[in-house]
Formats: C-alpha cells, structure tokens, sequence
C-alpha cells in the first residue's frame, strides 16, 4: 500500500508561498516588537535625559521599564531566532546568486540589501536586550 502523500505531486509554488507568508507573519511580529520597544525607549531616554544618566534614575522607577521591557522580550523570545535563520536563508541565496548571475547582477544588489536590512533588525533587537541588561543591573545594585 502506498502512503497517500507520497502519491501528491505539490506544486513548488505551493512552498514558496508557505515560505513567503512565514517570512511575512516574521517581519509583522518585529513591525509590533519594534513599534512597542521604540515607544518604551524614547519614554526611558526621557528619563536618562531628565536625570542625566541611566545609574542615576530612582530604582521605582527603573523597576517601571524594567517589566514592559521583558514582557516584549519574553513575547518575542524567539524572533532573533528566526531573523537569524532568514539571515541564513538569504546567504545561501547569495551564494547561488553569485554563481550563476554575478555580484554585479540586479538580483544580487537585492538580496544583499535585504541581508542588511535583516542585520540592522537583529541588532535592533539586541539593543533592547541589552537595554534591559543595563536596567537590571541598575536595580540590583541600588
């Protein structure tokens, strides 16, 4: 007896477009991630501002940025992961992208500036991790 999905013939543009819309839910989750971050990080330079350092801010008040912050991290815990992998995905492309058309061909100066793109969104992130590091480290030594 043959197994019914090895008799199905899927179209490859069937995972292209399964590929596509992963690839879109990913860039809609850091459209939000970004949205809410950029809000608390212009709220906390505020304060920086304000009280002219980040060790010189009220410990109640670092606690106040310290939980939204992780709550937007612990929500997207695992979107470096998978602008990471897109990251991946787009080097590989790169490479058969320079094999068969060239480093001077259209498609390659497209591909390598959604590389850039993905790279600037990874350290976005990672700026906000970091920012919360600074801020719990802030509060554990006050």
């Amino acid at each position: 007896m043959k197994f019914p999905l090895n008799q199905l013939k899927i179209d490859p543009s069937y995972l292209a477009a399964i590929e596509e819309n992963a690839e879109i839910i990913i860039h809609a989750q850091y459209s939000v991630f970004k949205k809410y971050s950029a809000a608390l990080v212009m709220a906390f330079k505020k304060m920086v501002d304000k009280h002219g350092s980040i060790h010189k801010i009220p410990r109640k008040i670092l606690k106040q940025y310290r939980t939204p912050i992780k709550s937007l991290l612990d929500a997207n815990q695992n979107l470096r992961m998978d602008l990471q992998r897109e990251v991946n995905e787009n080097t590989k492309d790169l490479e058969y992208i320079r094999d068969h058309s060239g480093e001077d061909s259209f498609i390659h100066t497209i591909a390598l500036r959604k590389r850039e793109r993905l790279y600037k969104k990874i350290e976005y992130f990672d700026d906000i991790e970091i920012l919360h590091v600074a801020i719990e480290f802030c509060i554990s030594i006050k």
